[in-house]
């Protein structure tokens, strides 16, 4: 559920589910073996790529020059993602990787533009691709407030499936409980959305007792904290089985 409010949304500007992916978004792009388009490059155009691709993860940009004073997440256009979706369609899985990579480093300014990436990353057409950002979901979305940005952009590239219901429920179910509580009193809520949500449409097994226990005072709540996070559920969406 994307709030409305929100001003800034990058996902609704590169949305991929207007388009059925079974058509060439530009006239120089080709076939590739899922059956998607994608960029025909030479190896040295290849290798500059992936360098592009590490400056956007870091920089926010392209080239070699970071302007502090830019918003910290900026509306991105086609243009800009340009060169991710060029990568995932070069070699995903070796993509989704170097996501993570520069998001566990933790050297960029910001966790955004990594987040981002993923969420566009889940609604590539190769299901490897798909299925390894499904799986760096709880390594890249490190904060309740990453999860929440996640969540937000997704929906601008796949419907809710029982991959990403799943990949949801792994986020909740990988961390120690005590990890698990400080990050969800940390950031209740977000672009939208609240962990009672997030509980409510994935439906994680809890793994411990301890992380039942949280489970379930997040959807009943109790006290002043029922009062912040008791808010009406989102419509699922379509289901899929990607």
């Amino acid at each position: 559920m994307i709030n409305p409010t929100n001003p800034i949304n990058p996902a609704r500007h590169v949305s991929s589910l207007a388009s059925s992916g079974e058509q060439p978004a530009r006239p120089e792009q080709r076939m590739d073996h899922a059956g998607g388009y994608g960029f025909a490059l030479d190896r040295w155009a290849q290798l500059d790529l992936w360098a592009q691709l590490d400056r956007w993860l870091v920089l926010g940009c392209e080239t070699g020059t970071y302007h502090a004073a830019e918003p910290e997440e900026p509306e991105m256009t086609r243009d800009e993602t340009r060169t991710l979706e060029e990568c995932l369609a070069v070699d995903g899985a070796r993509t989704v990787a170097r996501i993570v990579e520069r998001s566990v480093s933790g050297r960029e300014p910001t966790n955004t533009r990594a987040v981002f990436a993923l969420a566009l990353a889940t609604g590539h057409p190769d299901l490897t691709t798909r299925r390894a950002a499904l799986a760096a979901i709880p390594r890249v979305c490190k904060t309740s407030a990453d999860l929440f940005r996640f969540v937000r952009d997704v929906e601008g590239f796949r419907r809710w499936g029982r991959g990403l219901r799943g990949a949801i429920a792994a986020w909740y179910n990988h961390k120690p409980a005590s990890l698990l509580a400080r990050l969800v009193l940390a950031h209740r809520e977000g672009d939208g959305w609240s962990h009672r949500d997030l509980l409510r449409l994935s439906h994680p097994k809890a793994p411990t007792p301890e992380h039942d226990a949280l489970y379930r005072w997040i959807v009943s709540g109790s006290g002043a904290v029922a009062r912040d996070s008791d808010r009406a559920g989102p419509s699922p969406r379509a289901e899929s089985p990607r």
